[in-house]
């Protein structure tokens, strides 16, 4: 079975013009959602009152709603988010499904961006990819470790990187919370 996550962002919208100190916080979002079923995508938005079904932000553990939120949401066209594989100048990566999921960390195109019938997400994974490429050509011990791109069916589907134990969030919380 392909690999499933849903990620879910609290999105706020303010009018022009409006005050951020009389804005609503705790009720005048949204959640945004990227839902991934291999390398299918969904992506929209809910209402806050769906808050109480997904708590918080982030990669939702808990997948028992997930073909509930494919229903819901929009399917995404792989060719407006997975640019096409140029033959020269990047490396492809190949998966080790063995030994991968705990090392290698595989960052998928952001949805949130997405808008019907642009492939600004695709332009700007391709982009993404080129810079890793020039990172990787004079590696930085504070950089993230690019070990390339993964490819399915001609196109750019995911970034392969060296996994860490923390994010960089998680990492500065445990430093400035003692």
């Amino acid at each position: 079975m392909p690999q499933r996550s849903i990620l879910v962002q609290t999105l706020y919208n303010l009018e022009d013009g409006q005050d951020p100190q009389t804005f609503d916080w705790s009720n005048g979002g949204c959640l945004s959602f990227e839902v991934y079923e291999g390398y299918n995508a969904w992506c929209g938005t809910l209402q806050q009152e769906y808050r109480k079904d997904w708590p918080h932000d982030g990669v939702q553990i808990d997948l028992s709603r997930f073909n509930e939120l494919v229903k819901l949401h929009r399917p995404v066209p792989k060719d407006m988010i997975y640019p096409v594989f140029p033959k020269e100048g990047l490396t492809e990566y190949t998966l080790q499904p063995a030994t991968d999921d705990k090392a290698v960390y595989l960052k998928a195109p952001k949805l949130c961006d997405y808008q019907d019938n642009r492939d600004d997400v695709a332009v700007c994974l391709l982009n993404e990819t080129r810079a890793h490429e020039k990172i990787r050509d004079s590696p930085h011990s504070n950089l993230v470790s690019y070990l390339g791109c993964v490819v399915e069916g001609g196109c750019i589907v995911r970034l392969a990187m060296n996994r860490y134990p923390k994010s960089l969030f998680r990492q500065l919380r445990s430093i400035y919370t003692r």
